[in-house]
């Protein structure tokens, strides 16, 4: 068999679409006859088909040595350069083969696609001109209407785009050009029925049109036919083994398709090809996190992050913020997101999730204005999400006590999703929950979920209303679902310490600090703890830790452990910080007035109480540590008045130092009838609450008893 034997059956496989096989013809023909120049020129013809263009480019060479002249040769390697993407190249090649035969038609189209793509619309008019003055009507009539049509696609002008294209398909029903052409104006004009259709045609026409059946898959994963989309990838990629964007478009649509094993091997296919494709990268560590393989993913995202500066990458943030997030790296995450939504003020997921981390970070203000601005621009448009930050919005109204508002977004919540059963939870859990728990069980047994968050919601709104066994049998629920509920562990550690059990709360907190050693409750708490063991250096160590976190409730124990060890000048600094956090903070102006009282600045003090009880008029401990600025002021009438106001509030929550202090003020003014009834009272007291006392107020309440007792012996007889 000689060796154009072997190239006619090369080609005769090329057609029927086996292109490797057609590949080992044309070696076999070389090996026959090193000099083959047909052997070359259809070798690099099947390696373009390929996307082997490198090799292509090679073969076509190795034909124009033996055949300087060769057309053919210099098309190929035109169109080597075409699917590279190097429009200069190739229309040199183009050029050159047009001088050698004017008005080659494929040489033409070739060229013609080059200058559209290089913008040159001077010489694509000059070549509409050219081709006026011929006779070919081929040449006068299709590539003319081809080239008119492209320049108005590419002004946005379909409607008139489509009467050329439609002329072409008068003139040759089979060119396929023009019916890609027609496709895309119709994906400009978001008519994918029609743009579908018309790439269908083109691919019925010529099955080797990758463009076209890349357009295809865009259409169908803009339509969230992933499964439709895949189907298009799979067969370029196979084909194509050497597109670095085709490998992506696949891993992209098996991602949606929650093939993450799948996307993640395309994924390397892609940065095998091209090791500085990013967005490769962010969407492989996007299914790595999707496969519980954090780290690796957050590695990733850094590497882009770091390395695509200029493009300023907004879902590498996103991804690494949600990522972050996920491992309560609060702090972190918003930084991501601050970061994206400074870029993008436009960027919906930045901000949704901005909010989530102020929500986490308890800056509860902020995250209701980040809220309320994402529900604003999203109502409609992402109802999911709208409806979390309506309900979000609810909780932490609730928090802080704020009934109607909190009824207010969880309403809106159902509006967004009738059927959104946490809203439906908290909703009742509103009013009178100790009359509505078995209403509320019902409505949980009947949504027959065992999510998570629902059952830690019923917990703490449990435990909110001091149902404690009730709380703690739902924390041990939902441990029985996930043993690693660090939310769930926190729970069963508060019940702990709610029910005096302080060594096994202790171990509680502990084993949540291991699981998230920023768990700012846990670190508190059982601070709280060691401080009530007489533990003092150990929770000083612990709050010293947790300064690093900007809590308010850390700060403010911080300063309280200050003016223990009457060090008034630093704790000032911590309530100070308090303030700056959250300019309301009740314990902080309660904290900087016992300061300032200590250093012996007595209006000041007056000052800070007087900012706290516009916030909350019936403060206990604001009224009666006024009243004790306003006693060594020597306002005894009104320091009377505080007291006793204070001291009524609450009388199952009553504090035997609170009632030295009146006595104290009763007996400066001789008002004598009440003194023994509530010296007797005070007594009784300390016995209960002695263990709960500093060492300090222990000796103040001896120490001023006695002298009472002492200097009033009558009544005490």
């Amino acid at each position: 068999m000689s060796d154009i034997d072997l190239v006619n059956e090369g080609v005769d496989l090329y057609i029927n679409g086996q292109i490797e096989e057609s590949i080992s013809k044309y070696d076999s023909a070389l090996n026959l006859n090193p000099e083959c120049k047909e052997a070359y020129l259809n070798k690099g013809i099947s390696l373009n088909s390929l996307n082997n263009t490198k090799e292509a480019i090679t073969n076509f060479e190795h034909c124009l040595k033996l055949d300087q002249n060769n057309t053919s040769a210099l098309i190929g390697l035109g169109n080597s350069y075409l699917i590279s993407n190097d429009f200069n190249k190739a229309l040199s090649y183009f050029e050159q083969a047009l001088k050698i035969k004017q008005n080659l038609p494929i040489a033409l189209e070739g060229k013609t696609i080059c200058l559209y793509e290089l913008k040159k619309k001077d010489e694509l008019n000059q070549i509409i001109e050219e081709l006026n003055k011929d006779n070919n009507e081929h040449n006068k009539d299709v590539i003319q209407y081809l080239i008119k049509g492209n320049l108005l696609k590419d002004e946005n002008n379909f409607e008139e785009a489509f009467k050329y294209y439609d002329k072409c398909l008068e003139i040759n029903p089979k060119c396929y050009e023009a019916y890609y052409n027609k496709a895309l104006c119709y994906i400009g004009l978001n008519d994918d029925d029609n743009a579908l259709k018309n790439l269908e045609n083109a691919l019925n026409i010529n099955k080797d049109f990758p463009q076209a059946l890349d357009a295809k898959g865009c259409v169908y994963y803009s339509k969230n036919k992933y499964k439709e989309a895949l189907e298009c990838y799979n067969e370029l990629t196979q084909k194509y083994k050497n597109n670095d964007d085709y490998f992506f478009k696949k891993a992209s649509s098996e991602m949606e398709l929650k093939k993450y094993e799948e996307a993640i091997k395309s994924s390397n296919e892609v940065l095998k090809l091209n090791p500085e494709h990013y967005k490769a990268m962010t969407l492989k560590g996007n299914c790595l996190d999707n496969i519980g393989n954090s780290d690796d993913a957050l590695e990733l995202y850094n590497h882009v992050i770091s390395k695509d500066k200029d493009n300023n990458n907004e879902l590498a943030h996103i991804l690494r913020g949600q990522n972050l997030l996920k491992g309560k790296e609060y702090e972190k995450a918003l930084n991501d997101f601050n970061k994206v939504y400074d870029l993008n003020p436009n960027n919906e997921n930045a901000l949704f999730y901005k909010a989530l981390c102020l929500n986490k970070l308890n800056k509860e203000e902020d995250a209701i204005e980040a809220y309320k601005s994402f529900i604003d621009k999203n109502n409609e448009k992402n109802k999911e999400n709208a409806c979390i930050a309506c309900y979000n919005i609810g909780l932490i109204y609730m928090h802080i006590n704020k009934k109607e508002e909190a009824k207010e977004y969880f309403n809106k919540a159902l509006e967004l999703n009738p059927e959104y059963i946490k809203a439906k939870i908290a909703l009742n859990c509103l009013d009178d929950i100790k009359n509505k728990i078995n209403e509320i069980l019902i409505m949980i047994e009947e949504s027959k979920t065992k999510d998570e968050e629902l059952l830690l919601l019923q917990g703490n709104l449990f435990y909110q209303n001091e149902l404690y066994e009730d709380a703690n049998n739902i924390y041990q629920k939902i441990l029985d679902i996930n043993p690693n509920n660090e939310d769930a562990l926190l729970g069963i550690a508060n019940y702990l310490y709610k029910k005096n059990q302080k060594d096994e709360a202790i171990n509680k907190y502990d084993e949540v600090l291991q699981k998230n050693k920023n768990n700012q409750i846990a670190l508190f708490n059982k601070g709280l703890i060691l401080l009530e063991q007489g533990k003092t250096k150990e929770a000083d160590e612990l709050y010293e830790e947790g300064l690093e976190f900007k809590n308010n409730n850390i700060l403010i124990q911080k300063g309280i452990n200050l003016l223990r060890d009457e060090k008034y000048d630093e704790a000032i600094n911590y309530f100070n910080e308090a303030l700056i956090l959250d300019e309301n903070n009740i314990k902080a102006f309660l904290g900087k007035g016992q300061a300032l009282f200590g250093i012996n600045k007595i209006n000041e003090s007056i000052e800070e109480y007087d900012k706290g009880l516009k916030i909350d008029p019936e403060n206990k401990n604001l009224l009666i540590s006024k009243a004790n600025s306003l006693m060594k002021n020597g306002q005894k009438e009104e320091a009377l008045e505080l007291y006793k106001k204070g001291i009524d509030i609450n009388k199952e929550d009553e504090n035997c130092i609170y009632l030295v202090n009146y006595v104290i003020g009763l007996i400066s003014l001789k008002k004598m009838d009440e003194v023994k009834d509530i010296v007797d009272k005070a007594e009784k007291l300390y016995e209960k609450q002695k263990d709960k006392l500093s060492i300090k107020e222990q000796n103040f309440f001896d120490k001023n008893i006695e002298k009472i007792k002492r200097k009033n012996k009558r009544l005490f007889k």
